[in-house]
């Protein structure tokens, strides 16, 4: 069987007649994944059932599904909140069944741990770039401003995600609690390392007490971000950087 040389959409309306069965498995797949070979006549006389679903499985199976799920999952949870976002959404948006959702992700709690381990991710793997890239402490500040500042032009920020996800769920689950802790720990000794090259380095002097303006870092941080959300006026974002140097003016080495 030669198919003839038409469009594919006037093939499938007198295909319909005659392959009834093969045509609702096809329209199910997405045109693009397809081999040209499907349009032969040995694969069509050959299990074609079966050899289309075993296409779909491979690929919607593994990492890919659960990687579109959790796609879609962070950017809900992000935008419109933990507690403001259904599992069904989620399904619905990710283009994925229901069992598939609950055989990577059993429940929405795992689903929520998921997400911060991602949030998790971006967020450290940003500042390290930034304090890799400028060592300088004062110059690590201004950057860490304008990347803030040029996200949220881009509507890729929308807060600290971890403060958005912690008022919503702090008080529900102890797990919750103590991975946000978790996270927190991290932040924080990723600044202490910092500044400790930086003080090693002749920046500041040795008296430093690297806990403790690390703690002030992160509140000068969280403080302006949240001032922010809550009056969209960049101005708090623009001086955060004041804020931050103001924190080191005592142990500026002379």
């Amino acid at each position: 069987m030669n198919l003839p040389d038409t469009s594919l959409d006037t093939w499938e309306i007198g295909a319909i007649k005659k392959y009834r069965t093969f045509v609702l498995v096809f329209l199910t797949l997405n045109s693009n994944s397809i081999d040209e070979t499907v349009f032969s006549a040995p694969y069509w006389k050959n299990n074609v059932l079966i050899q289309m679903t075993a296409q779909r499985k491979k690929r919607d199976s593994g990492a890919s599904v659960r990687e579109r799920i959790l796609d879609t999952a962070t950017e809900l949870f992000y935008k419109q909140g933990f507690s403001n976002t259904g599992m069904r959404q989620i399904i619905q948006e990710s283009g994925s069944v229901a069992a598939s959702l609950y055989d990577h992700f059993p429940s929405k709690k795992e689903l929520g741990i998921a997400y911060l381990a991602r949030q998790e991710e971006k967020t450290l793997s940003d500042l390290g770039s930034l304090m890799e890239r400028y060592p300088e402490v004062q110059e690590f500040l201004r950057a860490w401003v304008i990347l803030k500042e040029r996200q949220i032009r881009h509507y890729e920020f929308f807060g600290d995600p971890f403060a958005g996800f912690a008022n919503q769920v702090m008080d529900s689950d102890p797990e919750y609690t103590e991975f946000l802790k978790g996270i927190a720990e991290k932040w924080m000794k990723m600044i202490r390392d910092y500044l400790s090259r930086a003080v090693a380095s002749g920046q500041f002097t040795r008296n430093m007490d690297i806990q403790y303006v690390s703690r002030r870092v992160l509140m000068a941080y969280h403080g302006s971000i949240t001032l922010w959300r809550m009056t969209k006026d960049l101005r708090y974002i623009r001086e955060m950087e004041d804020s931050l140097r103001e924190i080191f003016e005592d142990y500026t080495a002379r």
